[in-house]
């Protein structure tokens, strides 16, 4: 059993338009909704690679009740820890002028002391039955780094080892407890570093630099969908073909799902980094994020070309 951990959940929020118009009135062509927040879109990948899931996290108000409602109706079993903030929303806008995604991602109501007590009492009874637990999103407010800390403590007291997919300033605070595997994106890191990484060798050598401060996997997707890992045996690149692509919102999470799926099943990385790379890019064909085909999974497989990278990697010193 994999467990998911969402504590900034959402509803999602897809606007389609033939362009956007800033500082102007602009009217959408097509709109969707679903449950959203990245956790609970990890736990929907696992759903279709076939895998037992449970979700978890914080809810709340009219939009909380939603997710639930929808999370029932797919039979994703969940137990959130309800509380008193409505529960925000992302709004992803598709503008089909420029061919470009924008997203407008709200941060999310407080979230108490008592409210993050009740998470961890949650967290603990859920955690018994699972191997591995996914934790995945952004902080929401009143919430630092030391609930993600004392989650992954928890977990390796039941032996259950963690993957985490968190901010990168809020992953390094969390590195002393001895996460599993840690993914980061290019993004995430060229926000926090303030430098361009679209160069693979650069963002490989900031992936390095994290796995010489830990024992774990490091897994890295760059915006071209590659997908690096490294373990204590090798570094690995996954490269995917070009193909046309509706969203790529829910790569990242695609990849997540197929790690934790890998990781519990002992397959090993550069097999798993190769079928995470085919899983994120099937996802890309739909507009929705935690949803692709799998006819559109048996297209792209065979297509990508897994590489080993000779780089050197040391483990750093103190």
């Amino acid at each position: 059993m994999i467990l998911t951990v969402t504590l900034n959940a959402a509803i999602d929020k897809r606007y389609k338009m033939e362009r956007l118009n800033l500082g102007k009135t602009n009217r959408v062509n097509e709109c969707r909704y679903w449950a959203g927040g990245k956790g609970i879109n990890v736990a929907r990948y696992l759903v279709l690679n076939g895998e037992k899931v449970m979700a978890t996290g914080f809810i709340g108000g009219f939009s909380g009740d939603y997710i639930k409602s929808i999370l029932d109706g797919e039979e994703i079993v969940n137990k959130f820890v309800r509380v008193k903030a409505e529960t925000r929303s992302c709004i992803t806008i598709l503008n089909k002028e420029t061919n470009t995604q924008t997203r407008l991602l709200e941060p999310g109501g407080y979230v108490t002391e008592i409210d993050q007590e009740q998470m961890l009492i949650t967290f603990t009874n859920l955690v018994k039955e699972c191997s591995v637990v996914v934790l995945s999103g952004s902080l929401p407010k009143g919430v630092t780094s030391s609930l993600y800390q004392y989650m992954i403590r928890i977990a390796h007291e039941w032996d259950c080892k963690v993957v985490l997919d968190i901010s990168h300033q809020v992953m390094l605070e969390c590195l002393k407890e001895r996460p599993d595997v840690v993914i980061l994106n290019q993004e995430s890191l060229e926000k926090h570093y303030e430098k361009s990484l679209d160069c693979i060798d650069e963002l490989t050598k900031v992936a390095i630099h994290i796995k010489q401060k830990m024992s774990g996997t490091v897994v890295a997707t760059s915006q071209r969908h590659e997908v690096i890992a490294i373990d204590e045996v090798g570094i690995y690149k996954a490269v995917p073909p070009v193909m046309k692509e509706i969203s790529s919102v829910g790569f990242i999470d695609a990849v997540a799902a197929i790690v934790a799926a890998g990781i519990q099943k002992e397959i090993p990385i550069n097999k798993i980094v190769k079928q995470a790379c085919a899983v994120g890019m099937a996802s890309t064909r739909q507009a929705m994020n935690g949803f692709y085909l799998r006819s559109d999974l048996a297209k792209v497989a065979p297509k990508i070309q897994l590489e080993a990278i000779q780089m050197q990697l040391k483990k750093e010193q103190g």
